[in-house]
């Protein structure tokens, strides 16, 4: 059975089936959701290895022109590079982290409501 909402959407009548229109799906619906929360958990998590060795890279790249500048003022920016590339690596795993709490706590949630039924 189908039917269009005021909003445009449709819906559709029976158990397990989606609501667009509302928004909401039915427990096969909450099991889609928790995939896709863990596909992001394993984003954050690769994303943020790739990005500890990106970093990693880059400041042995920037210890390496360090050593080898002999002008002062260019081994002084290097440093604020590798300053700078420190903070941000600080951050950015730290965003990931609480991505990957975030997929955490949303799929102990969801997996809480679905077994309440």
């Amino acid at each position: 059975r189908r039917t269009t909402s005021s909003g445009g959407g449709v819906s559709r009548g029976g158990h397990g089936e989606e609501s667009p229109s509302s928004g909401s799906r039915t427990p096969e619906g909450v099991t889609y959701l928790i995939d896709t929360l863990g596909r992001f958990k394993a984003f954050a998590e690769s994303s943020k290895a790739e990005l500890a060795q990106k970093h990693a890279e880059e400041e042995t790249q920037l210890q390496s022109d360090i050593h080898a500048s002999e002008n002062d003022e260019v081994r002084a920016a290097l440093e604020q590079s590798v300053t700078s590339n420190k903070e941000s690596l600080t951050e950015n795993t730290r965003i990931y982290e609480e991505m990957v709490k975030f997929s955490e706590a949303m799929t102990g949630v969801l997996k809480g409501a679905a077994a309440k039924g």
